[in-house]
């Protein structure tokens, strides 16, 4: 964890605070908060939960949503950070980190287009899923609201506001659907 840590910090991020050896708190050179925990091992990816007729689904992805002027360097962090393979995306504003086997969530990188682009990277989760619009229906059924809706993802935001996608990746295997 303290060797995450200094090499997290040799690339431009800073560290928050340490709370009793158990969690390290980090701002990535973009000002995105996380966590830096010890790892014993784990490797077993959770099974998607299936709820009430939606189909199967499960959060598999975390999306840093950044700003243009850190994209680069954002990705870069990431990539040195983590050691995984950097890889570029379906759309010219995504690119990902290419997980190793038995981790369960995979990390995407996506460039806020748009003039209320934010000067700071924030994230929100991305639910795989076996059928997007059932499932839709089912979260605005329990109190979310749908505000956008693409051909591969559906933007939704929880009762309090927080955005989060649900897509049409499969939920067992993380894949995109083929065009």
């Amino acid at each position: 964890m303290e060797d995450a840590a200094a090499l997290a910090v040799s690339l431009g991020a800073r560290v928050r605070d340490r709370e009793d050896e158990e969690v390290i708190v980090v701002d990535s050179p973009g000002g995105f908060t996380f966590c830096l925990v010890r790892w014993d091992g784990e490797t077993t990816v959770p099974a998607p939960s299936r709820m009430d007729g939606a189909g199967a689904s499960r959060a598999d992805q975390l999306c840093l949503d950044i700003p243009p002027t850190l994209f680069e360097r954002e990705r870069s962090f990431w990539a040195a950070l983590t050691g995984w393979e950097m890889r570029s995306g379906s759309r010219p504003e995504f690119a990902y980190l290419r997980r190793p086997a038995g981790i369960p969530v995979r990390l995407l990188l996506q460039r806020r287009v748009g003039a209320d682009s934010g000067d700071r990277v924030t994230a929100h989760v991305d639910f795989a899923c076996a059928n997007q619009d059932q499932l839709a229906d089912l979260h605005v059924a329990r109190g979310a609201q749908v505000t956008g809706t693409f051909p591969f993802w559906t933007v939704m935001a929880d009762p309090t506001g927080r955005q989060y996608c649900l897509t049409k990746r499969d939920p067992e295997t993380g894949r995109a659907p083929r065009p």
